[in-house]
């Protein structure tokens, strides 16, 4: 159970201040005054009251204060309880209704500390009072009125009252109330009692009139008091009301503190408290204090009104607990002449419970034949013989049953213990009490330890065996020695406090627990047993003496308030403080000031009782803050029994000083960009002097708002548009100048003039003034010059000023025109083509845009250009097609048809055909010999006859060019060329032939196909149709005929499906019917199996000149291109040729298309095939004497061919798995994988995320698993070190460097660094060219970041201007540094959180920093990397100078040292790298907690030692081979010398995987000059 001490809050507002004219109406924070209380002496309270009740009578002599005063509500019920048992979510049946607000909030303070307690308000009782029985000053509930108090003019914290010096305080309140905890909104209007309420011994009530119109008489004037009548429409504050009157509306309540087991419900007006954990009274939850604050919703928030209650929880008890015997099972001897009026033992049991559910009450419970013996006292527990025994149960008869102990709890609990009495031979009697000394000690509660109580003498009734054990219990209770404050000590037997034939102990304290204010006696149970078993207890009492042993403490307080301008001499307060100790003469507390400021002395008087009065008449605005920290001491007159505490005393305010604009703080002229929205701001900032907190400002904008263009917040002043604003012509909004007028509601109002400027903002594109534009040139002739131009005006700009236009045109059209920045003049770039423009004109789209480039973009003129004809062509061979044509071979000239050739011209009529054709001077005579050409007689044909003058041999040539000389009317002649080719007749002999294909099958997946055909050595070309071919059968390789077929009329060699990685050789019969001829083909096919790592992480370059099946072709005597490439590249990178797979060839506009894989053991990465492959291009072009004009076969690196345009680019390689690409030379077939690259013009994963697990979505050797349809990734023993697909996030960087992949072309992009670094310098990351620009359009975009004397330096190109920005990082080696960076079309962002402070959270500006992107019109924001990805260093490459004046880079990046440190983590957008991907790295170790390989550090000695030992091994070789030829016997160190070369020779140094294949490589043995050995390059 638990009862709830409520104190009931008084409330005070201010009052209206005094005007000389008519106050406008009442804001919400100015209230209806209360009505007062005061209360008779013999007043009594009654225990419920109505919100519009008067609960107490008026005195004859009180006075009304002229301003409002706090009302008393309360309503509670004095008998109230809940049991303990209550389930945590049970209700507290109490009210507690703040009365008369309809927005009000209600807070849970937090319970006070351990022997501290929530202030009440200040109070005081009559000493004729008359209290309900259940009340006790401690419940803080204002029972009444001094009486004759003095009553304050002005507003009162608490009610003016003292507590009288008679009034006595009860140690332990009990006033109980139901708890459920309400709010409640009455009607704004209450209604009065109907009758006037009757006080006790009082013979009449007084009337309660309507105030009168005059201010109230003040105190001690003997007029009547008079009740004022509440306004019309009062607001007043929020106070505690009945709970019979049921809430209305409800709003928010406030959390509870964590260290109450009590909470509000759910946010309402009438809000319930319940528990939130059970309690437990025997524990620790005896009681709680509470504190409900109720708010107001007054706004602003600042303005708000409170009113706090404060109350006591105490926990009643419940019978929860059964008694507990003080000892599990009791055991004496009994002998059998007992006397039957002395008790045999004494058993004794304790309830933890209180009260009624401690009272125990004892029974013997067992078999009729024990319990008939004895009986027990029911209060005392003490067990007699109930008849006597019979001699004969001696030594023989054991009585055993139960004691039982019943509490009077409802229902009872019952708790029992074992009682086993031995009877013995007659004269065995039990221990005998002769004396306690003193019989009830009385101590005091402070005496200090091993202080003696007592002494106990017992006789053992033992003949000859005085000696006794004496055994003093702890009980279940405090009070029963529990905490074992009291213990025994055996009297020794020479001390002459007890008799000889006696034995005593001494009862001491033992522990410094006396308490008085806990346990004021003790109850403690001795026990003595002599030699016969025989038991005696005997039950001590001890009292304890209290003593000033308690400072006093000052009870917690929420401080009070008082009103400025209050009158002096207002009781605005009253202190209260504790003492704990109980006796009345240690409780008489002082209180004064402690050291508190002369001015504080001045103002404020502090009565010895601890009343707090006002000296003098307070003002808010001459202090800094809004009120007072009072010192307070309270003591209780014993030295050192001091305590010191804070009251703070608030100033309310009153609006009685007018505000003021602050010219020099605020902002009164800005100007505002017409493009502004209405509602945005205007920048206007009207900052107020009023130092009056009360106050309600109201803003308006009396003149000068024309079309109400802007409105004025009425509260704040914040001046914002109110409609759409328009700088340009016709509407003109220019300038405006308004007056704003303000009043605080109460004082005098003040104005201002403020200004707004609109300005001009560019919102309107600019116009051509021609829609078309036509002009006219002539071709070849009209070069480099100017042919026109075009104009454009910006509307937004009168025309007389500068239109401030840029011109421009779109790249491919920059191909051959060229237009004026400005002037907007359009020119030609070199000479115009009539015959290469469709139908001799040309048409480009010149775009204007405004505000220097920077603005809106006008719609496109066109500009139509006629190109005019000039004879520059001489004619063409218009037929045959492709200037083709076939004669047959051994084919008599008179049977062959003569070719007829057409001629054409490409230029306008007139200077066209008629057209002539001969035979240039330069033909060789040998064509002249075999053809002749004659003209086809006709007007206007131009049309030759050619037909061969000898029988053509196609074995002696197969091909002739013809040179013809050809001119049109005006005499412009040239040369023209016609093929001739001669056909195959299958003239020739057939002999054996060689050939090899070699099978790049995708994954194993390729179809049944045919990979190529049988080679046998016959000059004759097209004679397949006369041979059969017949696979013959090779021994050991019976598989050849499983996996491969010959066709027998074609030759035509099939593979099956899934045929085996291998070589096979294939034997192939061929005859030739038609010349009766055999021969053997035999073909070496190897199949090599490529899997989808293989394709994608493949080289790609292209070569210029060749065709596909022109790199197969062998050359005479030589090796084809195709075989040499693998020679060459391998050697790049220290690998076998065989290890090189060239697995595409395609032809491509101006050469083939070549894509290839390395392999050791994995793949290499494309980044290091094409990264080495630039780096190599050179070289490779003179070892093979070719043009290599492409690496990397990506067209997103390209911005003006890119498919995606100026969008996200990124490329994917679709490998064809049912058509494989079949390239064939004469002897060599490359069957290879047909690639489709195709174009996403997006950024980020190309395919939707898996659904089932795979191989290789984990990397690095984790296990996928499947969780809830989501793959999950398990990586190793830390996985901390890797992301979500274990990449590994980090490696460290000891001066080396490794690639990786590039960013991905994003039209946004970010770039997430994180690093530490051990130095103040070095290179964090580069990508971008590693050569001097190799081709004209090869990307010149790049970004590189570097750290330079802790400065972080970040270098970008885009293709129009680089962009160079700096962060100043913290000096410091052993934080993290998270660098951020961005860039999109508006510019390019860095950012660097917390840069020069690492605890500081907050990232200062200097830490980010923002610049545009460069270049005034074409500005790029893709970047285009064709190089690798480093990081921590740069691969040995051109020299960053070279590079900057080769790509014309508008700032050269400096040269800095390698990386030493950390990078941690390393992001592009929504791509993590794994650090573990590269292949090509040096001096870096993954991740970054990786040991690093030892250093020996060798000094001169050292070497000198080095070298010594390294000349006498060499002699002892030499000795060795010396004595090894002279026996003539070889001796061979085949191990060693494996040993040596498998150490030198085939070691990985390079830490990229290379392998270094000289035999001996004396780089081992380098030492540098700090004497560092080095263990690689």
């Amino acid at each position: 159970m638990f009862s709830l001490h409520l104190c009931l809050p008084l409330t005070h507002f201010p009052p209206s201040p005094p005007h000389s004219h008519p106050p406008p109406p009442s804001p919400p924070h100015f209230h209806t005054p209360s009505i007062p209380t005061s209360l008779s002496p013999s007043s009594s309270i009654p225990t419920s009251l109505s919100p519009s009740s008067i609960p107490t009578s008026l005195s004859p002599s009180s006075s009304i204060p002229t301003s409002h005063s706090p009302s008393i509500p309360t309503s509670f019920s004095p008998s109230s309880s809940i049991p303990t048992s209550l389930s945590p979510s049970s209700s507290i049946p109490t009210s507690l209704s703040p009365s008369l607000h309809p927005h009000l909030t209600l807070t849970l303070l937090p319970p006070s500390p351990p022997h501290s307690h929530t202030p009440s308000i200040p109070t005081s009782l009559s000493t004729s009072t008359s209290i309900p029985t259940s009340l006790s000053p401690f419940s803080s509930i204002p029972t009444s009125l001094s009486h004759s108090p003095s009553i304050p003019t002005s507003h009162s914290p608490s009610i003016p009252t003292s507590l009288s010096p008679s009034t006595s305080f009860s140690p332990h309140p009990s006033l109980t109330l139901p708890i459920p905890v309400s709010l409640h909104t009455p009607s704004p209007n209450p209604t009065p009692p109907p009758h006037p309420i009757s006080q006790p011994n009082t013979p009449s009530t007084p009337h309660l009139p309507k105030p009168p119109p005059h201010p109230i008489s003040q105190p001690n004037t003997p007029s009547t008091p008079h009740l004022p009548t509440p306004s019309p429409n009062p607001t007043p504050p929020p106070h505690l009301i009945s709970q019979h009157h049921l809430p209305t509306q409800h709003h928010p309540l406030h959390t509870p503190s964590p260290n109450t087991p009590f909470s509000p419900t759910s946010p309402s007006l009438s809000p319930s408290f319940h528990f939130i954990q059970v309690l437990d009274r025997d524990g620790e939850d005896r009681d709680f204090f509470l504190t409900v604050i109720a708010k107001d919703g007054a706004v602003p928030a600042s303005e708000s009104l409170q009113e706090a209650c404060n109350f006591k929880v105490d926990v009643l008890d419940v019978n929860d607990n059964a008694p507990i015997f003080d000892q599990k099972s009791y055991i004496q001897n009994l002998a059998t002449d007992h006397n039957l009026e002395l008790p045999v033992l004494r058993v004794t049991a304790t309830d933890p419970d209180t009260n009624q559910n401690a009272e125990v009450v004892y029974s013997i419970d067992g078999p009729l034949q024990n319990t008939e013996y004895f009986t027990i006292d029911n209060h005392t527990g003490y067990i007699k013989l109930a008849k006597p025994l019979d001699p004969g149960m001696a030594d023989t008869k054991i009585f055993s049953f139960d004691a039982v102990a019943t509490d009077m709890g409802s229902p009872p609990l019952h708790g029992s213990a074992v009682v086993q009495i031995n009877v013995i031979q007659s004269g065995s009697h039990p221990p005998e009490l002769m004396s306690i000394f003193p019989p009830s000690p009385l101590i005091k509660e402070d005496v200090p330890e091993n202080t003696e109580v007592m002494v106990v003498c017992v006789d053992s009734k033992v003949p000859g065996k005085p000696d006794l054990y004496f055994n003093l219990f702890l009980g279940n209770t405090v009070d029963t020695n529990s905490y074992g404050t009291f213990a025994k000590r055996d009297l020794p037997k020479s001390d002459s406090r007890c008799a000889m034939n006696q034995r005593g102990v001494v009862i001491f304290v033992d522990s410094r627990t006396l308490d008085y204010e806990t346990v004021t006696s003790y109850k403690l149970l001795l026990q003595a047993v002599n030699s016969n078993q025989a038991r005696l207890n005997v039950e001590l009492n001890i009292n304890i003496e209290d003593v000033n042993d308690n400072s006093p403490w000052m009870e917690p307080n929420d401080g009070t308030t008082i009103t400025e301008n209050s009158s002096p001499n207002i009781l605005i307060g009253t202190i209260k403080a504790r003492d704990r100790d109980i006796s009345e003469q240690f409780r008489t507390l002082v209180f004064s000031f402690d050291n508190a400021s002369p001015d504080i002395e001045s103002k404020f008087e502090l009565s010895s009782n601890g009343e707090l009065r006002t000296r003098v008449s307070l003002d808010r605005e001459e202090m800094d803050t809004y009120g007072y920290f009072i010192p307070i001491k309270v003591t209780d007159g014993m030295e050192g029994h001091e305590n010191t505490g804070p009251f703070w005393v608030t100033v309310l305010d009153l609006n009685d000083v007018p505000p003021t604009f602050d010219k020099t703080g605020g902002v009164y002229v800005d100007q505002v960009p017409e493009d502004r929205l209405p509602g945005w701001k205007t920048g206007i900032n009207l900052k107020v002097i009023d130092p009056d907190i009360v106050n309600h400002f109201d803003f308006q904008i009396v003149e000068g708002n024309e079309k109400n263009k802007f409105r004025i917040d009425s509260t704040t002043g914040e001046v914002r548009v109110n409609s759409i604003l328009d700088y340009d012509a016709p509407t003109n909004d220019r300038n405006f100048t308004l007056l704003v007028r303000l009043s605080d509601g109460m004082n005098e109002m003040v104005q201002t003039h403020i200004t707004i400027i609109v300005t001009n903002v560019n919102d309107l594109q600019p116009v051509f003034d021609k829609k078309n534009y036509t002009f006219t040139v002539t071709e070849n002739v009209d070069c480099n010059m100017v042919f026109g131009e075009v104009v454009a005006t910006d509307p937004d700009l009168p025309p007389e000023v500068d239109q401030n236009i840029r011109y421009y045109l779109s790249q491919p059209e920059l191909t051959n025109f060229t237009i004026g920045e400005k002037t907007g003049e359009l020119s030609i770039v070199n000479c115009l083509d009539r015959e290469a423009a469709t139908r001799g004109t040309m048409t480009i789209y010149p775009g204007a845009v405004d505000a220097g480039g920077a603005g809106h973009d006008a719609d496109p003129t066109s500009v139509v250009l006629y190109i005019l004809d000039k004879n520059d062509n001489h004619p063409f061979i218009q037929s045959p097609d492709n200037s083709y044509h076939k004669f047959m071979e051994n084919a008599p000239p008179a049977t062959v048809t003569p070719l007829t050739i057409q001629l054409d011209d490409k230029d306008t009529p007139e200077h066209g055909c008629p057209c002539t054709l001969s035979f240039e001077n330069f033909t060789p005579q040998d064509i002249i010999n075999k053809f002749e050409v004659s003209k086809v007689e006709g007007e206007g044909k131009s049309q030759y006859k050619l037909k061969p003058k000898v029988m053509l041999d196609r074995e002696a040539q197969k091909f002739y060019e013809l040179p013809f000389r050809t001119r049109d009317r005006q005499g412009v002649e040239g040369t023209r060329y016609l093929t001739i080719e001669v056909g195959d007749v299958n003239d020739s002999p057939m002999t054996d032939g060689a050939s090899a294909i070699q099978v790049y099958n995708y994954q194993g997946q390729f179809p049944t196909m045919v990979i190529g055909s049988v080679y046998v050595t016959d000059e004759d070309d097209d004679d397949v149709k006369d041979k059969y071919f017949t696979l013959l059968p090779t021994d050991g390789q019976d598989q050849v005929d499983t996996y491969f077929t010959v066709d027998y009329n074609s030759g035509k060699i099939t593979m099956e499906k899934g045929t085996p990685e291998g070589t096979y050789t294939l034997k192939v019969k061929v005859d030739d019917r038609f010349r009766n001829e055999t021969a053997t083909g035999t073909v070496e096919v190897l199949v090599v199996d490529l899997d989808e790592e293989a394709v994608m992480q493949s080289g790609s370059f292209r070569v210029a000149g060749y065709s596909a099946h022109e790199v197969l072709q062998k050359g005479d005597g030589s090796s084809s291109l195709y075989d040499r490439l693998k020679v060459e590249i391998g050697a790049i990178h220290n690998i076998n040729p065989m290890n090189v797979d060239i697995f595409n060839l395609k032809d491509a506009e101006g050469g083939v298309d070549i894509r290839y894989n390395c392999h050791g053991s994995p793949y290499y990465t494309a980044p290091r095939l094409d990264g080495l492959m630039l780096q190599s291009r050179s070289e490779l072009m003179d070892a093979l004497n070719i043009d290599i004009t492409l690496v990397t076969l990506n067209d997103c690196l390209y911005e003006s061919s890119s498919p995606c345009g100026t969008g996200s680019c990124q490329q994917f390689l679709r490998p064809n798995l049912t058509s494989p690409l079949v390239v064939a030379g004469d002897t060599t077939t490359m069957v290879g994988v047909d690639i489709t690259p195709e174009y996403n013009c997006v950024c980020g994963a190309l395919e939707p995320p898996p659904s089932a697990c795979y191989p290789g979505f984990c990397l690095n050797g984790g296990e996928c698993v499947q969780e809830n349809n989501t793959l999950k990734c398990l990586c190793g023993d830390n996985p901390e070190e890797y992301g979500p697909r274990c990449e590994l996030k980090s490696a460290r960087f000891n001066k080396g460097y490794a690639w990786y992949q590039a960013p991905k072309v994003c039209v946004n992009s970010s770039l997430y660094l994180s690093f530490n670094t051990k130095e103040q310098d070095g290179i964090l990351l580069y990508s971008g060219p590693t050569v001097e620009r190799p081709w004209s359009d090869y990307p010149k975009d790049f970004l590189y970041v570097v750290l330079r004397k802790w400065t972080l330096e970040v270098y970008l190109e885009l293709g129009t201007g680089t962009v160079r920005m700096f962060l100043k990082l913290e000096q410091n080696t052993q934080r993290t540094y998270d660098f951020i960076m961005t860039w999109n079309d508006q510019g390019v962002t860095v950012e660097v959180a917390q840069c020069l402070d690492s605890i500081d959270p907050i990232t200062p500006p200097e830490c980010r920093q923002s610049v545009p992107l460069m270049g005034a019109m074409n500005t790029s924001h893709l970047l285009n990397l064709a190089g690798p990805l480093q990081l921590g260093g740069i691969v040995t490459m051109a020299n960053l100078d070279k590079l900057a004046m080769s790509y014309k880079w508008t700032i050269v990046p400096p040269n800095v040292v390698p990386f030493y440190g950390c990078i941690q983590e390393l992001r592009h957008n929504d791509f993590l790298y794994d650090l573990n991907s590269t292949d090509y790295d040096k001096n870096t170790y993954k991740p970054c907690g990786a040991p690093i390989p030892a250093q020996v550090v060798m000094g001169k000695q050292s070497i000198v030692i080095i070298v010594v030992s390294l000349l006498c091994l060499i002699l002892l070789v030499l000795l060795i081979l010396c004595l090894a030829h002279r026996k003539q016997k070889a001796v061979s160190y085949n191990d060693l010398d494996g040993i040596v070369k498998e150490t030198i020779g085939g070691s990985d140094l390079e830490g990229f995987g290379e392998k270094d294949m000289t035999q001996y490589d004396l780089k081992l043995l380098r030492v540098g000059p700090d004497g560092y050995l080095f263990s690689g390059e």
